[in-house]
């Protein structure tokens, strides 16, 4: 192996490494090293390397959160499409969830993976935006453009984020509804909620209201179990050993662990009462689905209460109700699609202009 440095026009070294037969003198291998090359393209390679895993964190973080979704919203949705029997609605599936989940991971996850995917890059520009925005702070304090137009371009990214996280979640519901597509799923969501705004609209504030005092009230009484603990004398006493590991010191104030409980425990009722709301918009989905096939009228699916809260036509005692004729015809089976086992041909009343409704995915 020979070694030989060569100047170069910037004053640096060149240096060539070169592995010579010694006995015919034959160059087999030529190696140039420059030592001031590689530090750039290393620090550019952590930085992509970095960018990276931060894009991968955001979409699974996103396709976790959507598998979730799809599976309450197929178990539900099973329950809503289920015809009542003598006032309830029994279920042949003996295990709802974990059919759900089957349907989910086998022909739904491509479509779960496509809107994570598009959420995620919404939140990585909003991540290069905030990296940008530190990084040129002298720059802004100079140029007051630079500062509004960043600014601009973040509140427009954050508007933008929490309307596709809204259409994204309905349309991983109709996906495990009627096993369609990300695309389709999202433009016939919609068109459902654009229908029906002033009930998703009171649906939704009233849901989050609601949950967000169950939120509180689980955290509070955390908080206020755990104070009452901590403060009373016996729990606050140690015995030798403890003192020892503690090198002599004692619990002072219970602020800090009650602060720590307080958090821990908003965030786990988040996790249980996510399940609540999912189930929420699930039902109200069915419901916009249901009259967007059978009209506001009563149909097989809906009951008396629902149309009641929902401002729908609820059906009177004596039996001349406006309603839907409902046609039950044998279909094949859809495998992708949970909830797919019959076609309903619904027709319009007499009174009314015929119309032919065609139910074929549910």
């Amino acid at each position: 192996m020979r070694f030989t440095t060569y100047p170069r026009l910037n004053d640096d070294l060149l240096i060539a490494a070169a592995s010579v037969d010694s006995a015919n003198e034959t160059v087999l291998e030529e190696v140039c090293v420059d030592p001031k090359a590689e530090e750039l393209p290393a620090k550019q390679l952590q930085q992509v390397l970095l960018a990276f895993h931060i894009f991968g964190f955001l979409w699974t973080n996103q396709l976790l959160q959507a598998i979730s979704v799809c599976v309450t919203a197929g178990s539900v949705a099973q329950f809503y499409w289920t015809v009542p029997s003598n006032g309830k609605r029994n279920i042949e599936a003996s295990f709802p969830i974990a059919r759900a989940l089957n349907y989910t991971l086998r022909f739904s996850l491509g479509s779960l993976c496509f809107g994570s995917f598009v959420i995620a890059f919404v939140q990585f520009l909003r991540l290069v935006l905030e990296y940008l925005d530190r990084n040129t702070k002298q720059i802004q304090q100079g140029n007051r453009i630079v500062r509004v137009a960043l600014l601009a371009v973040k509140c427009c990214l954050w508007c933008f984020e929490k309307c596709l996280k809204f259409l994204s979640k309905n349309a991983y519901i109709l996906v495990a509804m009627k096993g369609s597509s990300f695309c389709a799923a999202s433009a016939r969501s919609f068109k459902l909620i654009f229908k029906n705004l002033a009930r998703v609209a009171t649906v939704n504030s009233i849901s989050f209201f609601l949950l967000f005092l169950i939120k509180m009230t689980i955290t509070l009484a955390v908080g206020i179990v755990v104070f009452a603990m901590l403060s009373s004398s016996s729990s606050l006493s140690l015995s030798s050993d403890q003192l020892a590991l503690l090198s002599g010191e004692t619990v002072t104030s219970p602020m800090a662990p009650v602060v720590v409980t307080c958090v821990l425990g908003w965030l786990v009722a988040s996790a249980f009462v996510n399940v609540y709301n999912d189930a929420i918009d699930t039902i109200l989905l069915c419901f916009c689905e249901d009259t967007e096939l059978h009209g506001d009228s009563a149909s097989e699916f809906m009951s008396t209460e629902l149309q009641r809260i929902m401002g729908g036509n609820v059906p009177h005692q004596d039996g001349n109700e406006d309603h839907h004729q409902t046609v039950h015809v044998a279909a094949k089976s859809d495998a992708k699609s949970p909830t797919s086992s019959t076609t309903r041909i619904a027709v319009a009343p007499e009174e009314t202009p015929v119309e032919t409704l065609v139910e074929t995915d549910i």
